[in-house]
């Protein structure tokens, strides 16, 4: 015969009281079922992505600019020697382009390469420890227009270098060392 718990006036019976105690006591931890959380889920949505190409493209400009003026300053006597032999102003300027073009389609056939290997293996390796599909979407359009983004950017970031590379006289290069 199973006992039986004594009422009392409020009409609540010892089990339901002990019952209560006990989930009072157990407040302090929130057992609660797993939820999914919507920050993570929802992280795709957000403007984030698309803040991190914005200051990844102000810094590859501004990196391709310091390049530009570095190797004016470094190779300015060169450049005297191709006005001496003959040069002329759009030459000039379009030897300088063709240097930025070249650093940024090297830079983009090597970094978009090792990028994408690296960010694969890293994804892959991630998700095998969170137990989720490793499944990798490559934006191929997404990477194109970036590619030819940062050549057309390049194109007029190297407009000033080149018109200060093609507007120096020549005597003053050459002497200059």
């Amino acid at each position: 015969m199973a006992p039986r718990w004594a009422s009392t006036p409020t009409g609540r019976s010892s089990a339901a009281r002990v019952n209560a105690g006990i989930d009072g006591a157990f407040s302090v931890f929130n057992f609660q079922s797993p939820t999914r959380p919507d920050s993570l889920v929802n992280f795709g949505q957000t403007d984030l992505p698309l803040l991190i190409e914005v200051v990844v493209v102000i810094f590859g400009i501004g990196t391709i600019l310091h390049v530009l003026m570095l190797s004016l300053l470094r190779h300015r006597r060169e450049f005297g020697i191709l006005r001496s032999i003959g040069f002329l102003r759009r030459q000039i300027a379009a030897t300088v382009a063709w240097q930025a073009i070249t650093v940024v389609a090297v830079g983009i056939v090597v970094g978009v390469s090792i990028g994408l290997a690296l960010g694969r293996l890293v994804w892959n390796l991630a998700a095998s420890e969170f137990g989720v599909v490793a499944v990798v979407s490559t934006p191929n359009i997404r990477i194109a227009l970036i590619a030819a983004g940062s050549l057309v950017a390049s194109c007029f970031v190297v407009a000033t270098p080149a018109a200060v590379a093609a507007t120096s006289p020549a005597a003053p290069l050459l002497r200059s060392e």
